[in-house]
């Protein structure tokens, strides 16, 4: 609930304090005294448009701060310390805004999520809401609990919708999946076909020799003929040679060895080309290489430029054959899990409904009984919460029906229930909006704040409007502005707002009321002269404990 107030420069405001107590606070004054700014402020703290309009004249900044208590800790808003809240919002004269909660500066955002927790404001904002129907679903849903079961449900058809799309897509790329499919089929097989592998690494050097095979030939006997019919005969007789003279010049010695080292040399050369395969030609013949040469040249030009590159080829063209094949696959399997996320989904769906068709009915009785405390007495409430049946089976084009919500009021006896939104007039709206708020489950540490819901009413009815938010200031803390005194005289603590004029400039101020102050004010409020001791007296009685 909230324990303290302050405002500086916002509007007619300059500066103003208040400490309020639990129970129904009223606050009165007369028009143009800032009893909107009061509410205006409680706005702004719960995170609503900050405008340089709302900074007063010749002022920096405005400023609004306030201290709640609540009665409970909330794990997802960490900045709460042992129920203790303290928001605070600036909005300096450029329109730019600050918000504070528990001292650390916050997005706007935050501060709205910590402002939901401590209070809430009904007014004509309230009533504007309560009058378009797509509203009431959200509305029913956040005050009877039913919200999370709902976001629950509805993150599952999210779900179910994105997979759904999914599966369309995949099977409309099916035809397209299968002429892939052939088409590296195809492609796998013409590179298996010719089978490259590392032994076509020396292909170029066998095909050069093929192709000058004559030429080597012809080398070959020539050089068989040098070696054996001259080289080593001749050198055969140098070696001798010179070892007959290394024995008269000893310097020739060493030229003895470098003979016979170059001679073990040609017999060794002479050896390998005897060894030589002369059936060369026919083992490996060119047009066999030729051949090959061909075959390898047209993977080449498809799938890289060498054997390496076209089997790095081959490997990718099985990974991707083996993911689109699986995808293609995977078509039934993806069906059959999205039947048993819809069946699944169909039983939260009626859980939910079933959850709600139980809440109506104990918010119906509930909302009658505020009827007749607020002199609705032949009025009738009730919940329209219909939800068409969805398929029994899954299709891929689904009609899945959203719930038909909304709330439905006879205002007199006989007549037909029929839209809220199409027969409530103002009075009656007013009423039928405390109705409803008074029916709502909320923490008893919430502050209720109602922006004159007694407009347009009167008499009787607005006495009973007052005696109603007297009683639902029992259990929570009520905060009211009204021009009626009829409202005001069930009020625990009543404040008013007084607008003095000083130096050229208007100033409002907020004076909790003593006794004789509240007679005063409630004189004034009946409309006539608040120092007729006449009016004084009735607002004395109005003033005692009702019965």
């Amino acid at each position: 609930m909230l324990k303290y107030l302050k405002i500086r420069n916002l509007a007619v405001i300059h500066e103003a304090e208040l400490e309020v107590e639990s129970a129904f606070i009223c606050l009165t004054g007369e028009s143009g005294a800032g009893k909107s700014v009061l509410v205006d402020a409680l706005l702004l703290l719960a995170g609503g448009r900050a405008s340089a309009d709302l900074v007063r004249t010749g002022s920096d900044k405005s400023v609004i701060e306030a201290e709640f208590e609540l009665d409970r800790q909330v794990e997802e808003l960490p900045l709460l310390e042992d129920g203790q809240l303290f928001l605070r919002r600036e909005i300096t004269r450029e329109g730019k805004s600050r918000a504070f909660v528990n001292g650390a500066l916050v997005p706007n955002g935050v501060l709205q999520q910590y402002a939901e927790t401590a209070f809430e404001i009904h007014g004509q904002h309230g009533q504007q809401r309560l009058l378009k129907a797509k509203n009431h679903l959200d509305i029913f849903d956040e005050q009877t609990g039913i919200m999370d079961q709902r976001r629950a449900f509805e993150e599952k058809l999210t779900a179910l919708k994105q997979d759904l799309r999914e599966y369309a897509e995949l099977k409309a790329g099916e035809a397209q999946r299968l002429k892939e499919i052939d088409f590296i089929h195809m492609q796998i097989g013409e590179i298996e076909a010719v089978n490259p592998s590392g032994e076509d690494a020396d292909l170029d050097a066998r095909l050069h020799k093929a192709r000058n095979a004559e030429t080597i030939r012809a080398n070959r006997i020539e050089l068989n003929e040098l070696l054996n019919d001259r080289l080593a005969p001749d050198l055969e007789r140098v070696g001798q040679l010179v070892r007959s003279l290394s024995e008269f010049e000893p310097t020739l010695a060493p030229y003895g060895e470098q003979v016979e080292t170059l001679a073990a040399t040609l017999e060794d050369l002479r050896g390998e080309t005897e060894s030589a395969d002369e059936g060369f030609e026919v083992e490996n013949p060119l047009p066999a290489l030729e051949a090959r040469e061909n075959e390898l040249n047209r993977l080449f030009m498809k799938y890289g430029r060498d054997v390496e590159e076209v089997l790095a080829e081959l490997d990718r063209l099985k990974s991707s054959l083996a993911e689109t094949a699986a995808a293609s696959q995977s078509l039934g399997g993806r069906w059959r899990r999205l039947q048993r996320d819809y069946q699944a989904l169909g039983a939260q769906r009626q859980a939910l409904h079933q959850a709600r068709e139980r809440a109506a009915a104990a918010f119906e009785k509930e909302v009658e009984r505020n009827f007749a405390d607020l002199s609705l007495r032949s009025a009738r409430f009730r919940v329209e919460n219909k939800w068409a049946d969805w398929p029994g089976e899954l299709t891929e084009e689904p009609v899945l029906a959203a719930p038909a919500f909304q709330f439905l009021l006879s205002s007199n006896l006989g007549e037909p229930l029929k839209p809220l939104t199409k027969v409530a007039s103002g009075g009656e709206l007013s009423r039928v909006l405390l109705s409803l708020i008074s029916a709502f489950k909320r923490p008893s540490s919430m502050l209720l704040v109602f922006d004159e819901i007694d407009a347009g009413l009167g008499g009787e009815t607005a006495h009973a409007v007052g005696a109603k938010l007297a009683t639902l200031g029992r259990t929570h803390q009520v905060m009211c502005v009204t021009h009626f005194a009829q409202v005001a005289r069930f009020a625990a603590q009543q404040i008013k707002l007084e607008k003095r004029e000083r130096a050229g400039r208007t100033f409002v101020g907020l004076a909790v009321c003593d006794y004789d102050q509240r007679v005063a004010e409630l004189a004034r409020l009946m409309g006539g002269d608040a120092d007729s001791e006449s009016l004084r007296e009735h607002a004395r009685s109005l003033i005692q404990p009702v019965g």
